[in-house]
């Protein structure tokens, strides 16, 4: 009789994590389209400057994201980061 146990199956895990992966694009590319309606339909832009303002708007977004993070750990020492967001966490509870 043997004690080798039977191969653990990852197929919930996978699955979970294509899911999760699947709703991020969706939200991502939907706010993405939604902007662009926004910006023709209310604001008057013509759909080639929408198409190109949107992406512009969403990697300045994520420029900025980078700069405030090197910012932070070049500045604040790991216990102050950790401090800090556990405020933040203890704020947005309430």
């Amino acid at each position: 009789m043997s004690n080798a146990n039977p191969p653990v199956s990852q197929t919930r895990s996978f699955s979970t994590i294509f899911l999760i992966e699947l709703w991020e694009r969706f939200g991502y590319y939907g706010m993405a389209a939604l902007l662009v309606l926004f910006m023709i339909q209310k604001i008057g832009f013509d759909d080639t400057k929408a198409d190109l303002v949107a992406p512009a708007l969403a990697r300045i977004d994520a420029t900025s994201a980078e700069k405030r993070a090197r910012f932070v750990d070049r500045w604040f020492s790991a216990d102050t980061r950790a401090r800090v967001s556990a405020l933040r966490d203890q704020l947005v509870k309430r």
